[in-house]
């Protein structure tokens, strides 16, 4: 196998990847594996199942879509209040648990399936490994887009 972090291309052996998935087995439902160096500091994470609404409160219109936008501002405002000690952790927890239903809703509004968001998600770390956002340095979280 090779690791799975992002730009790394290092092939494990046998042993490594079985050592990973023992020390990942309570945390990751995943068969991605990352190597010693970037196990050190990256985490991969796996989210618990959720179900999308009833198909009749699913839509593929343009509210699905501002939904998703309403709750990722409810966390942002519920994170910032949790950093300003005005809220709590469950509460900021709350509203990403939100932001995640949103998605799950909108993969089942829009009929997404699994490899579409491989596809996606291969595209989009090719873009921050161009921008170099795997690797030590100065943080660069906003990018202008060419």
């Amino acid at each position: 196998m090779i690791c799975d972090y992002p730009g790394c291309e290092k092939e494990l052996s046998k042993t490594e990847v079985a050592a990973y998935y023992e020390k990942q087995k309570s945390k990751c439902f995943t068969n991605r594996v990352l190597c010693p160096e970037h196990e050190k500091y990256a985490i991969l994470v796996s989210i618990p199942p959720m179900y999308p609404f009833h198909p009749t409160q699913q839509r593929t219109d343009k509210q699905q879509l501002v939904k998703i936008l309403e709750c990722a501002g409810d966390l942002c405002r519920s994170g910032k209040n949790y950093l300003k000690a005005k809220e709590t952790r469950e509460e900021m927890l709350e509203n990403f648990a939100d932001v995640v239903q949103t998605l799950v809703n909108f993969i089942d509004a829009f009929d997404v399936v699994p490899a579409e968001i491989e596809a996606a998600y291969d595209r989009i770390n090719e873009k921050n490994i161009k921008y170099g956002r795997f690797e030590h340095g100065e943080r660069n979280i906003f990018m202008t887009h060419e």
